[in-house]
This record gives C-alpha cells, structure tokens and sequence, in this order.
C-alpha cells in the first residue's frame, strides 16, 4: 500500500466515510449464588451451634481416642491410620493459637469450631437451594419475597440445627476427634458442587469440588464411597461430562480386573461379597456410559473426538512405559517377545493415528509464523522418541548411561512433546473428552497428595507416630490400615435387610419420624422441579444411597448394641442429605401454604394430625413405669420407657407443638397462618437439642483425665478424710498406722505397658501434653510431670511398624531409617521387576533424582527431633527394645509351638492355625495368635531392661 493512499481522505478533498467498530459481544454476568439472607442463616446456625457446643464441651482427657489424637495434634505428629493429615494442622493450629487450658480443651475447641461451621455450611445450602426450588416451580413464582426469605432462613436453620444437634454429630463435636471436621470438608464439596451446578460454565467451582472431595478422603477414606454419588450429580447437569466420568470408571474397572487376574490386588481374594461389589459399580459405569454415549454422541464428530483422545492416551501411556525402561525402573526380559512387539505395535501406531489426522488438516495455515516451526519441532520429538525407543531396546546407551545423561535427554523430550502438543491443538483440537477427565482426577489427587504430609511429619520422630510412615513400607502399611482388619461386606441377604432397618432406626432416632416424612415432601415436586434443580437433588439422592446403603454393606456392622456404637459416627456424612431434604420440604410446604392455602389448607391440619399422633405415642412409651411393660418391649424405632425429667419433658413439649400446629390450621380457615407457621419452625430444634442434650453434653466429665492421671499418682485419704493428691501428705501418710492402704506413686523411669485403647491413651496424653505445658494451663495437678516413663502398647508389638516406632522413641540408636521418596521408587522397582533381576545397590534412575529431597526433609526432621530430646520429650536413658531378628525369632517360637499344640489338639479357642497341603507350611491368624506373639515379645523386653520396673494395665 502506497503512502498516498494512508493520507487523511481529507486532504484529498473528500469527507472521511463512517466507519461502525463492532462491540464485542458483552460477557455473560452470572449473580452470585448465595444472597445475603442465605448468609445470614450461615452465621446465626453457626453461632447458635457453636455456643451450644462450647457450653457442653470436655473439659479436659476423654477416653476412646482422645489421648491419642490430641498427641498427635500437638506435636503435629500421625495418629491412628489413616493419619488424618489436614485435621492434624488445623488441630495443631488451635494447641498454638489458644495459650489456655489444657491441649484436650483446645482440640475439642477444633472439633466445636469444624462442627458448627459444618451446620453452618448445611443451613448456608438448604436455605439457598430452597430457594431455587421455589424459583423453578411454576405455582411458587408469586410468594411474597418477605415469606419465601422467612421460609428459607428457618428452613435452612432447621437443617443445621438437625445435624448439629442429633447424636451422631454432638456427641463427637464436644471431644477430640476427626469427624467433625471430616463432615465440614464433606460440605464443603457440596457447596462447591452446588455452585457449579448453579452455573455449570463456570468450572472453577467443580474444580474446587474435586480437590475438596480428595481432601475428604485423608480425614476419612468412608467419604470416598460418595465419588459415584458425585458422578451421577455431575451427569445430571452436564451429560457430557458425566459421559466421559462414566468412561473413566469403566477403564479403571478393566484395568481392575487385569490386575486381579494378575494377582496385584490380594484385597479381593477369598472376599467374594467385595468383588461383587466392585463388579456391579464396574459394569453399572459402563453401562451408564454407553446409555449416555448413545444420548449424547451422535455426530461422527463426537466418535472421532473419542477415539482421537483414545490414541493420545495409548500414546502417552506408551511413552511413559519407554522411559521407565530407560530409567531401569521395568525390565523387560525377553525383549523379541510377541507381547512385547505388540505392545511397541500399538504405541507407534497410536501416535501415528494420533498425529497424523492433525497433519493434514486444513485448519493448518502455513503463513502462520508459530506453524512454520511445527515441523522442525514435530521432526526433533519424533527423532527423541526414536531414540528413547533405541535406548528401552538396549540398542543405544548414550542416552541412559548416566543420570545427567537420562535427565537431559527426557527433559529436552518432554519438553518437545508438550510442544508437539501445542502445534498440533492448534491443527486439530483434541483432549476434548480425556482432558476434562484428567483435570478432575489430578485434583482429587492433588486434595489427597495431604497425605504426603505423614512421611514428612514422621521424620520428626513425633511421639505419636503411627505406622511409622516415614519408610515407604511404613506409609503403604498405614495407607492401607494393615493394622485392622480388613473390609467383609455383607454377603446375606437377611443380613442386608436387617441393615436396612438399622439405617431407618438410626435415622428415626436422630431425627425423629416426623422429620423423616417432611423428607419425602421434595420427592412430590421432583417433576415439576427445573432441570437444574432435578440434577441437584438427584445428586443428593444418589450421594445418600452411596454413603448410607453402599456404606452399610462394606462396614457390614452387627445387629448388637456395641457393634451399632462403634459404627453409627461413620453415617453422619449421610444424615447431611436426610437434613436437607427436611429443609427443602419445610420449604416447600411453607410455599404451599403461602400461595395455595384454600387448596391445601387439609394438608396442614391432616399432617399435624399425623405428627401428634406419632408424638403421643412416643410419649405413651416414654411414661411407662417400667422398661419391661409390654408396650415398652415392643416399641418401634427403639423408643423405651424413661424417668428422666428430661426425656419426659421432651415428650410433652413433641405433643403440644404438634397439636398447635393442629390448632393453627383448624382456626385459620381463610388466610395463611404464616406468622404461626414460622414460629413452629423456629423452635423445631428445640426437639432435638433436648431429647440428645444428656446422652451427649460433657461438661464436667473428667473421668478420662483421671483415668491417666491416677495410673501415674493414685489419691489418698489425707487427714481431713478427703481424697488428695499432695506429694508431702502422701510421704506422711505412708509412715502413719494405715501406711499400706497408700499407694505410691508410679517408680520413676517406669516402663508402662498399656492394653485398651483408655489403658495406653490416657497415659499417652499424660506423659506428652500434661507433662510439657505450663502449670497455670493444669489446674488439677499443677505439678504433673512424668516424661520419664517408657510407655509402649503391648498389644501392637506383633507389628513390625510398630516396633521401629518404639525403637526410634526409645532405642534410637539401634533404629536405621531408609529413605523415603527413595523408597517409593524402589517399591516401584520391586513391582515391575523380579528380585532377583537386580541388587539393591542399583537402583533407577528415578530413586537417585529424588535423593537431595529426601537428604533435606530427613535433616530438618532431624533437627526438630533434636531440639524435642533436648526438652526432654523422651527419657535421655535408652532402653533395649526388640530388634527385628528377635521379632522373627517370636514369630518362629510360636510357630513351632502352635503347630506341637495342634498335633496335640491343644490350640486355644478362637487361634486359627491351619496346614496347607500344597506347600506344608503352617498359616496363623486372629487376634489370639497375635497376642501370643506380643507375649513372647513383652518379655523379650522385660529380660532386656533388668533395671527398670515395669506396670502393666
């Protein structure tokens, strides 16, 4: 273009012609979700649970496991499998921000804190999903906006409280324990979900949901049973996405069966009811993925689309098997093998049918400056894959010879690849069904990588260091809670029927029936829901079979009242889905009333006839005099006859409220009672708070920290006839005429060996919270301080993890630590090679690039256990403690002793000792053989340490 033509027109005499700029287009708004009444129900629910929390809190040690957590809380150590990784530094955060009391108090204060926000969350989620609710049915569009914000906030509150208050929740949010904060990042993923589902093109939100949900699963790995339930959430509102989860689940289901089949997952040999399990998740995924690919694939396009990233996947899979080759992480053996060939078959022709269709696109523009490069670079990554494939084969060894040589030559690689991916994006788009699919997947795994905290922690060599994770074997073992015994769902269908009513008895006993049926409102106004609205709820729904029905099969819990104790805190994440469907149905109904009142007016008073009836009959069982009268034995849901003031005043208050509910619509025949309305739904939680009050609050309770406290400085009767703890008067009273009925107190350097979980935690608690924390901060016994006890739990010896704990403790000197991100890479080795293929001296190339990290983190672990031994944590004097010859030496005694008594059929009940014809070896299991070997080892530790005394609980 000349010069001439770029003058101003106006110099050429003409008038400038009008040129319209295009406006883009203006970007799409989306309002926030959560308004400011929906927040408003989040703070009052959160404060009003909070306070109730705070007035029934500990006050100091409970038993169970609170010794223990609130250690490893406060040494921000590992408790008990599996590690609880982010619940330990939140916990630990509240032992360094509150410089008061003691460290039991300021855990509980965590578990307060996690809990209330928890129903905060719940209350935050009812309020404003009732609100979508009424948004999207058609007959609720006109409610006053002053009612429908009244229904909501009360709705919302209600749902809170509902949790807060039943049992399951109280009781573990007023004591040191994990599940109050589990649940809080258990709604934090609904939360998030919800927000996505508000507004699906903004992806952050389900991003956030997958990396909270990995976080889920290191507070509590039940949690991950609900994945299936979130799939089905996400397929609902976005079809495509949930299509491609579905493909997911079905590929890793395949590579499942491979792996059995191959013997790599010991887990589902001799459990048939588990396999089961797994077979029906894994053909019910494909079977969803093929109903949706056929809804939603039905262009060639889509097809194309699937097996293009079906190719990149082979490809990539392909490229990352030649490298653990080069690094000598895989040794291949017979490399002419016809597997092997094929194997080589099927990468290089799923990257040539990868790359290939983008080659000749015509999307290409060679004029472009970046596509004038694409061939130079497509050309340089070809020639590195051929030289990766040369150096795998063994043909080539420049490449590998070295570590700096590997290093080099995979970075410059991957780095070419990455860019080959680049270019050829810009031909062909691809990635459009595996990336959306790898990017949830690495969040999940990026929420759950916490869990690489437990090494780290582990180096430290805290005193609660269970597992002893900071070997790889150690991490895998409490991973994997080798210590328990494993999962054995249920296999009959009676049982499984039994359990069900198990899960309807716990429901109704925390909540209450009534409750349970203003549940089933929401159910009603399904189809007449907005499809949004459907896919949330019937996410809820599925999250709710997953982590109740699902749940209840793998725990596969008795029918007895221990067995129903110990199992019922892991079904709270569940009872969050039964809370919201009683806030969207107190919702729902409020609506109708609202704008249908003469039409539905029956429906009030029929269903507070209803309530009340179930409400007097309660109250009938309650005051019967005595739990053997004949309606008592065979009262539904578990209800018995009570003298409690309390119980009986929570029967009476269930009555009266139901009959004014009764009274307010038979008197308002015209207009809504909507004032009257909102007050019944005000002091709904009033129920529940007092009918679990008692079985729950803690104020006061301080059995657990004299259960410690006394196995070290039992009382005595002091002069004045009252129980004391006095150093001076116990001198005094020990010379007097009653001198024997004193006991004395614990020797010093005491090695302490604890039984139950309250015999070994307790005395935990003591020896390393109450021992290190200043005297103001112990009221009690100002003057506890007995870190100069050995303590060790006899009944966990058997376990070779356990013994290099008490080892690093105690014995230091005789512990030697391997490396761990060394050892990670070494296991790898140790699964893909034969042991005898290689010796330990040569490992890969992998382990040796992981060196300088574990040489850093195993200084500075070193450097805070130190400064611990310095502050005296651990007694300075060591004591012998049982190497790992001596633990086989255990293990062969018994042996040789079970198999004499089996011979002599002398075996004792309950030790499970068996021959196996095919190789001759003798088998052992159970608690009972256990305990023996723990034996042996208990006195293998006696005849080591002649000096010191020793108690045994």
């Amino acid at each position: 273009m000349s010069i001439e033509k770029l003058k101003p027109t106006k110099e050429q005499g003409k008038s400038a012609p009008t040129q319209t700029i295009p406006t883009p287009p203006a970007q799409r708004v989306t309002p926030p979700l959560f308004r400011r009444i929906d927040w408003l129900t989040f703070g009052v629910t959160t404060l009003l649970v909070f306070i109730g929390y705070y007035l029934t809190l500990a006050p100091d040690l409970t038993l169970e496991d609170s010794g223990e957590l609130a250690v490893g809380s406060y040494y921000a150590g590992v408790p008990h499998p599996p590690g609880y990784p982010v619940w330990t530094i939140f916990t630990w955060l509240f032992t360094v921000l509150l410089p008061y009391s003691n460290i039991a108090w300021r855990v509980a204060v965590a578990s307060a804190v996690s809990g209330a926000l928890a129903c905060g969350v719940i209350a935050l989620i009812a309020s404003r999903g009732g609100s979508m609710i009424l948004e999207g049915i058609e007959e609720f569009k006109g409610i006053d906006r002053r009612w429908e914000n009244a229904l909501c906030v009360l709705s919302g509150y209600v749902a809170g409280m509902l949790v807060g208050f039943n049992g399951f929740m109280w009781s573990q949010a007023v004591i040191v324990e994990v599940y109050p904060f589990s649940l809080l990042s258990f709604v934090g993923v609904l939360g998030c979900l919800l927000r996505w589902i508000y507004a699906p093109h903004q992806k952050r939100y389900l991003y956030w949901a997958l990396f909270l949900f990995g976080v889920c699963f290191t507070n509590h790995m039940t949690l991950i049973v609900a994945a299936m339930g979130i799939e089905a959430a996400i397929a609902a509102a976005q079809p495509r996405l949930g299509r491609d989860l579905f493909l997911g689940n079905s590929l890793l289901f395949l590579a499942g069966l491979v792996l059995k089949a191959n013997g790599k997952l010991p887990g589902f040999e001799n459990n048939p009811p588990l396999f089961a399990i797994y077979i029906v998740i894994g053909l019910g995924s494909m079977v969803a993925w093929l109903w949706m690919a056929a809804m939603t694939m039905k262009k060639f396009e889509d097809w194309s689309a699937l097996l293009r990233d079906i190719w990149l996947t082979v490809g990539g899979a392909y490229l990352l098997f030649l490298i653990l080759i080069a690094g000598r992480v895989i040794s291949l053996g017979d490399r002419n093998s016809t597997g092997l060939t094929l194997a080589h078959l099927a990468g290089f022709g799923a990257l040539a049918a990868f790359v290939i269709p983008a080659l000749t696109s015509k999307k290409s523009n060679g004029s472009d400056p970046p596509d004038k490069w694409r061939n130079i670079v497509l050309g340089l990554t070809g020639v590195y894959i051929l030289t990766l494939f040369s150096t795998a084969m063994g043909k080539t060894t420049w490449f590998n010879r070295s570590l700096s040589a590997f290093a080099i030559h995979n970075l410059g690689g991957l780095a070419l690849v990455l860019a080959s991916g680049w270019f050829l994006m810009r031909a062909k788009k691809f990635g459009t069904v595996v990336f959306p699919v790898a990017i949830l997947a690495g969040l999940w795994a990026l929420g759950a990588s916490f869990y690489l905290y437990m090494p780290l922690a582990s180096m430290t060599n805290p005193p609660l260091n269970w597992g002893y994770p900071r070997t790889w074997d150690g991490f895998l073992h409490a991973l994997s809670r080798g210590q328990y015994e494993g999962t054995h769902p249920t296999s009959s269908l009676g049982r499984f029927i039994d359990q069900m009513g198990m899960l309807l008895s716990g429901a109704v006993e925390e909540f209450n029936l009534a409750y349970l049926l203003v549940g089933l409102i929401p159910f009603f106004f399904f189809a007449r829901m907005q499809k949004r609205e459907q896919a949330w709820f019937a996410g809820l729904v599925a999250m709710y079979v997953c982590l109740a029905v699902l749940l209840i099969m793998l725990l596969n819990p008795g029918a007895d009242r221990q067995s129903k104790g110990m199992s019922r805190v892991f079904f709270t994440a569940s009872h969050v889905m039964i809370s919201l469907c009683v806030g969207y149905g107190m919702t729902l109904f409020g609506a109708l009333m609202a704008t249908q009142y003469a039409r539905y007016r029956h429906l009030g008073w029929c269903g507070g006839a209803v309530v009340t009836a179930i409400a007097i009959y309660t109250a009938t069982v309650i005051f019967q005099s005595d739990k053997e009268s004949m309606l008592s034995r065979g009262a539904l849901f578990g209800l018995e006859a009570s003298h409690d003031p309390l119980v009986r005043f929570t029967a009476l208050f269930s009555v009266g409220l139901a009959a004014f509910a009764i009274g307010i619509f038979l008197l308002a025949r015209t207009r809504p009672p909507m004032v009257a309305l909102l007050v019944i739904y005000a002091v709904m939680p009033a129920k529940s708070i007092l009918s679990h009050w008692s079985d729950n609050e803690e104020r006061g309770h301080l059995f657990g920290y004299w259960f410690g406290h006394d196995m070290f400085t039992p009382p005595f009767v002091a002069p004045d006839g009252k129980l004391s703890y006095d150093p001076q008067l116990r001198a005094e009273a020990t010379k007097g005429p009653k001198g024997k009925l004193v006991y004395p107190e614990m020797a010093r350097n005491t090695i302490l060996f604890g039984g139950t979980d309250p015999g070994r935690f307790c005395p935990t608690y003591m020896i390393f919270c109450e021992s290190f924390i200043p005297p103001k901060c112990k009221p009690r016994d100002p003057n506890f301080d007995r870190r100069d006890v050995y303590i060790i739990t006899q009944n966990a010896l058997a376990d070779g993890t356990y013994l290099e704990y008490i080892r690093a403790h105690y014995n230091r000197s005789a512990q030697i630590d391997t490396p761990f991100f060394q050892g990670m890479f070494l296991w790898l080795q140790d699964v893909f090679r034969s042991r005898t293929e290689f010796q330990r001296s040569t490992t890969n190339y992998f382990a040796q690039l992981v060196a300088p990290p574990d040489r850093y983190f195993t200084a500075l672990g070193k450097r805070i256990e130190d400064r611990r031994r310095a502050e005296g944590v651990y007694p300075p004097t060591e004591i012998l403690t049982p190497s790992p010859e001596d633990s086989q030496q255990a293990f062969n005694d018994y042996m040789i002793d079970a198999q004499r008594r089996m011979q002599l059929n002398q075996l004792k009940p309950g030790e499970d000792v068996k021959l196996d014809r095919d190789s001759g070896k003798l088998q052992v299991s159970g608690q009972v053989a256990v305990m023996s070997i723990n034996g042996l080892l208990t006195k293998i530790i006696f005849d080591k340490n002649p000096t010191n005394e020793f108690y045994v609980e």
